[in-house]
């Protein structure tokens, strides 16, 4: 197939990708990796049936530009949430401002990363690893609690201790349409999401020092 083949039909270029991530952005959240097709894909974002490939290389690699897309979208949607830990911070501290970010990220009604994190854990793609390799949420994560479990820590505790307070935080991504059903009052704002952020990090900081003294 001739490489004029392989161009999009529709627009300039960075409009076409920006259509691209969006249109699947919507489908994958909808659909999961699995369930969204390509077809429907270029059909939403009104593009060449060869535009995913021309574009991304393929279905896979697409999928991890979206994640990569909904992050920076949040990024940019809560320019006040820290993305990387301020040089000095405490690891206490350094800790809450990591539960913030994912409590923030997790609970936006107008993100699709909550439903694409979420069907990725309950389902994972093919696209798994790069997906979900190690970003800015998980670097701070494991470093606050590596300093506050002492520089002698076993990583394995290191990294279920990452784990068990990153699913205190997905528990809510998981819920946060159920919630108000159960709990009349419960609304994703920031005084909630300066709440859990207080109550997950402190929960966190018990258990981390309990363990400090456990052999």
């Amino acid at each position: 197939m001739a490489t004029s083949d392989l161009r999009p039909l529709h627009g300039n270029e960075p409009d076409v990708r920006r259509r691209l991530l969006d249109a699947a952005s919507e489908e994958f959240a909808a659909k999961g990796y699995e369930g969204a097709t390509v077809r429907d894909i270029v059909a939403r974002a009104h593009a060449n049936l060869n535009s995913i490939n021309y574009y991304f290389g393929s279905k896979q690699e697409l999928y991890v530009e979206v994640m990569r897309y909904q992050v920076a979208l949040s990024d940019a949607a809560h320019p006040r949430v820290p993305r990387e830990p301020r040089p000095g911070e405490d690891p206490a501290t350094a800790l809450r401002s990591a539960v913030r970010r994912m409590v923030t990220f997790l609970l936006d009604p107008n993100s699709l990363l909550p439903r694409l994190y979420a069907l990725e854990l309950v389902n994972p793609s093919p696209a798994f690893e790069s997906a979900s390799s190690p970003d800015v949420e998980q670097s701070a994560l494991s470093a606050a609690v590596r300093a506050l479990l002492g520089p002698g820590a076993d990583p394995k505790l290191v990294a279920r201790c990452v784990r068990t307070i990153y699913s205190q935080c997905a528990y809510y991504m998981f819920v946060r349409k159920v919630l108000p059903k159960v709990d009349p009052g419960f609304v994703a704002d920031e005084r909630t999401i300066e709440e859990l952020t207080h109550h997950i990090t402190e929960f966190s900081l018990g258990g981390l020092e309990r363990l400090k003294t456990i052999p």
